[in-house]
């Protein structure tokens, strides 16, 4: 079960869509070839994708973006155009051919059903992202820190089940760090009680303006919100929390947390009784 606060909270995430011209260029050949292996490899009842004919444009497909001046595919915007419709999700194996998509900048395939398989490790190969959104996918299992080698990423958006208990979790968040280009970072229902560190980890991102789990916007000196309910954190309450100066709502229930808040005069001030 997914709060409606959180379906709320990320629905007001949007980011525009490129325009498309009415012509357009002809895509590459190989990249198309790598399309239609992924395709393949792809479980598709709504036959979302059944304007992938090898006969066609690839950059007329359906989800399908290219570059408006060499048509190298640059986006592939694959989620689940109808979020509580099961027979629109995709399914199956996430196939290595996006490897062969050498300026792919933007990859959504959220919202589809991919039956606790592993997030891909090799999607930290594709070192041209900067945009991931991999949430409400059903993928399970350990967060690949792979992750980490995607140095161009912007927006990275994980996590998110049917259930109270988290399909993905991570042993550390040390990989995070690298990712110095990081600004939106969306962890829903994931299980981080193994990392202690994480709101040091998370300051260590100059560029962050957004760590969302589920809501928390600004940069983290500047958090106004900060809930972290139901994520299994467990151990002492981070002394870290008292430099957040701005913040003035917190909410760490449903966790395994233990100790006092930290004295700090900003939090004083700040949060309500």
């Amino acid at each position: 079960m997914v709060f409606p606060l959180f379906r709320f909270l990320f629905s007001t995430i949007s980011f525009a869509l490129p325009t498309q011209a009415n012509t357009f260029l002809p895509c590459n050949e190989t990249e198309k070839h790598a399309l239609l292996r992924f395709k393949h490899a792809l479980y598709d009842p709504g036959n979302r994708l059944s304007s992938w004919s090898a006969h066609e444009n690839c950059c007329e497909w359906n989800g399908v973006r290219c570059h408006n001046i060499t048509g190298q595919v640059i986006e592939l915007h694959l989620g689940n155009p109808c979020v509580s419709c099961h027979e629109f999700a995709l399914g199956g194996k996430v196939s290595p051919a996006l490897l062969q998509l050498e300026f792919l900048n933007h990859l959504d395939l959220r919202s589809n059903e991919f039956g606790g398989a592993p997030i891909p490790s090799f999607l930290g190969s594709i070192r041209s992202l900067t945009y991931l959104d991999l949430s409400f996918a059903s993928f399970g299992g350990l967060i690949p820190p792979q992750l980490g080698n995607l140095s161009n990423l912007h927006y990275l958006i994980l996590g998110g089940s049917d259930s109270y208990t988290p399909s993905l979790y991570v042993e550390n968040i040390h990989w995070i760090s690298h990712i110095s280009s990081l600004e939106h970072l969306v962890m829903y229902e994931v299980d981080l009680h193994k990392e202690v560190h994480w709101v040091e980890l998370t300051s260590m991102l100059s560029s962050l303006s957004c760590w969302q789990k589920p809501e928390c916007l600004g940069q983290l000196k500047c958090l106004e919100s900060l809930i972290l309910e139901d994520n299994f954190f467990d151990g002492p309450i981070p002394s870290s929390l008292g430099n957040l100066s701005s913040l003035s709502l917190l909410d760490l229930s449903g966790n395994r947390l233990n100790g006092t808040l930290p004295s700090s005069p900003w939090l004083l001030q700040n949060l309500p009784n």
